[in-house]
């Protein structure tokens, strides 16, 4: 069952705009439904974007209590650039971690697909190899008789 963009900000906390932000950005995937146009999320993606976001928020504020009261502005750049790059490599976690997933997922269902495959093949060998048996052996008139073409002038010869 997917969530609304309404359903969402509620259960999460966020507001509308930030989910619908987050979703243009490609920090959240969503699919849009074709008939209202209105986005639909999976609530997995939506739980995973949610801790993400409280990740992001932790180490923000931890940053904050590490810097001192007062600091300079040459101070400041190097510590914007560093929270950045954090937070960077996080969502960059975050995103493969989730595609890492969805991988594993497809292949479990492709080593699914492949085992019912070859249960199916091997039915159908069985059942060609039972019909083989149970076929009548040609006479060597009726081998003859296949050899020749179908036309009637050309049994006389």
């Amino acid at each position: 069952m997917f969530l609304t963009l309404g359903e969402a900000a509620k259960q999460s906390g966020f507001a509308k705009a930030t989910i619908s932000r987050a979703i243009r950005d490609g920090k959240l995937s969503a699919q849009k439904s074709v008939e209202t146009q209105s986005f639909k999320i999976d609530p997995a993606e939506l739980h995973r974007y949610v801790e993400a976001m409280q990740v992001v928020r932790a180490r923000a504020e931890t940053e904050r209590e590490k810097q001192p009261a007062t600091h300079s502005k040459a101070d400041e750049k190097p510590d914007e650039t560093d929270f950045a790059t954090r937070l960077q490599e996080v969502r960059d976690r975050a995103e493969l971690e989730a595609r890492a997933k969805l991988a594993e997922e497809r292949l479990a269902d492709l080593k699914q697909q492949l085992e019912q495959m070859k249960q199916q093949r091997d039915s159908w060998q069985t059942q060609a190899e039972r019909l083989l048996l149970q076929a009548p052996v040609p006479t060597p008139t009726q081998q003859v008789r296949q050899a020749r073409g179908w036309w009637p002038f050309r049994r006389a010869g």
